[in-house]
């Protein structure tokens, strides 16, 4: 497998450093974001096959965050990601472009599926 980019925008130490490990054990390069306007900052720079993002993180909403995105980039996949009672607030992700979403405390073996569901179509 090429080395696709992937954005992930985490703030959360321990949650960052479980994912980014999952995802480049599988060969993915990983960039990380900790504030959602460093994740629109990078993805200019960086040209991501896929964003994973936290819907709340410093700064600015993870909604606002994908709109955004969906505006700017509107083929760019998007898995939104937030802890079980914020269920209404993934709902609203995919309504504004996400393409998946998946609760916190995130599963990796979980993300890994959908990742790859995304990005190769499986």
């Amino acid at each position: 497998m090429s080395k696709l980019p992937i954005l992930l925008c985490e703030d959360d130490e321990l949650m960052l450093a479980a994912l980014e490990y999952r995802l480049k054990k599988l060969g993915y390069t990983v960039t990380h974001a900790k504030t959602h306007q460093e994740a629109a900052n990078k993805i200019a720079l960086l040209q991501p096959a896929l964003i994973v993002v936290d819907l709340f993180m410093p700064n600015l909403t993870g909604l606002d965050f994908i709109a955004a995105c969906r505006k700017n980039y509107p083929l760019l996949p998007i898995i939104a990601m937030s802890a079980h009672e914020e269920a209404d607030n993934l709902l609203k992700a995919l309504s504004l472009g996400a393409n998946d979403v998946i609760f916190k405390p995130v599963n990796p073996a979980e993300l890994m599926l959908r990742t790859r569901r995304l990005l190769l179509g499986i």
